[in-house]
């Protein structure tokens, strides 16, 4: 599920009243681009629009509108000259209650089966509904009409593909990293569906098999068993499929060396190995202490799911 709207989606549940932020309209250098989100709740805060002084009068803003009770919704302008001349940002307020929470509602369980929604929200009524209504293409943007005024942003899970096998130190590790990262993770162990408390994108697994062949196109696959033999076994069937973005073992080049070697005695094409990482994590750092390791894994599996955007 997209992180801001489950976050949302509770709170409203909850009985709680909360100011969804978004940056409308982002002008020069602004420190977010448009479509960015922000929650704001009377104890809490969720995400963030850029820090700095932008975020600091916004969250005052929006916890007055908490306070008062009657602005539910809120167009303002920004100017950003003192940290990058000629830049601004146009922020759109919105106060939600437990009466927003069926439109919250639908729209999270389109996201969640991958469903690309538009969300139209008027300002010059703030008594109008919000509407939900099909997008005609999966690639997120939000815009802002001076006509009204009116704002209209295409919602799409794009969280990327993440299939991680094992449960040693640093694959757990790197599980409680994933949560507010932009991955849809399987995590593939006998012990994974026993963990309590799994961030909200994460999703356990025990048959690392039948976790492969369910996988879609283009998912990212990171080996962290304790067998070299279960990783060529599970390399196998990955690459052999012909359509995996990002595939990583956990261990030294010299490991992943061995395996291609392995995979190549047993009749992988050469050509298929492409995807496969020369190690797990990103190069430089020493430590590996499995927090440490976790961290650069996270920053390779970034890096990849930046790749993989600018490419398509």
């Amino acid at each position: 599920m997209i992180g801001w709207l489950g976050e949302l989606q509770a709170l409203l549940a909850h009985g709680d009243a909360a100011v969804l932020l978004t940056v409308a309209r982002a002008e020069g250098d602004a420190p977010r681009h448009a479509g960015t989100k922000m929650i704001v709740a009377r104890d809490r805060l969720v995400g963030s629009i850029g820090g700095g002084g932008l975020e600091v009068r916004a969250v005052e803003i929006a916890r007055q509108m908490l306070r008062d009770g009657d602005t539910p919704r809120l167009l303002q302008r920004f100017g950003l000259d003192d940290a990058s001349p000629g830049s601004a940002a146009v922020l759109a307020f919105e106060r939600l209650s437990v009466a927003d929470l069926p439109w919250v509602s639908r729209l999270a369980k389109r996201a969640a089966v991958g469903t690309a929604s538009v969300r139209t929200v008027g300002f010059g009524d703030p008594t109008a509904p919000v509407l939900i209504s099909d997008a005609e293409r999966r690639r997120a943007d939000c815009l802002l009409w001076d006509a009204g005024p009116l704002l209209t942003e295409t919602i799409v899970d794009d969280s990327q593909p993440l299939y991680i096998v094992g449960a040693g130190p640093v694959a757990r590790a790197l599980v409680g990293l994933l949560a507010p990262l932009p991955f849809k993770a399987v995590w593939v162990d006998d012990v994974a569906p026993t963990v309590p408390d799994l961030p909200p994108n994460v999703q356990p697994a025990s048959k690392p098999m039948q976790a492969i062949g369910d996988a879609p196109a283009d998912a990212f696959y990171l080996l962290a068993t304790d067998s070299e033999p279960l990783d060529v076994a599970l390399l196998d069937p990955i690459l052999r499929r012909g359509d995996a973005a990002f595939v990583a073992v956990l261990g030294t080049p010299a490991k992943r060396r061995r395996c291609e070697m392995q995979l190549a005695s047993a009749g992988i094409d050469p050509g298929r190995l492409a995807p496969l990482a020369e190690s797990a994590g990103i190069a430089g750092i020493a430590d590996g202490a499995p927090a440490v390791m976790a961290i650069s894994v996270a920053a390779q599996l970034l890096r990849a799911r930046d790749a993989l955007r600018n490419a398509g």
